[in-house]
């Protein structure tokens, strides 16, 4: 298992959650690249951290955040590729 922290300034906004969950996409996808053919079955665990809120949002709180496995690798590099994707 491998837990991502992305800590940010500010509080919570639910109105900017859905930038942070391509962040979060992103960050799972290298660690999926990175680590996944050395653990094979790898889960990857993003999160966000609001340091002046001093939490970290839960699933319960954010239902869109998730657990990355390497099921999900395919349609993420197919989302970020340059030809296909958000660059």
């Amino acid at each position: 298992m491998i837990n991502i922290g992305d800590w940010k300034s500010g509080k919570f906004r639910p109105d900017n959650l859905q930038d942070y969950i391509e962040q979060l996409d992103l960050y799972a996808t290298a660690a999926l690249i990175q680590f996944g053919g050395q653990i094979p079955d790898i889960q990857v665990i993003p999160q966000l951290h609001y340091v002046d809120a001093a939490c970290h949002t839960r699933r319960s709180a954010a239902p869109q955040l998730r657990t990355y496995t390497m099921a999900d690798l395919p349609r993420l590099k197919k989302e970020w590729s340059p030809d296909e994707g958000r660059c």
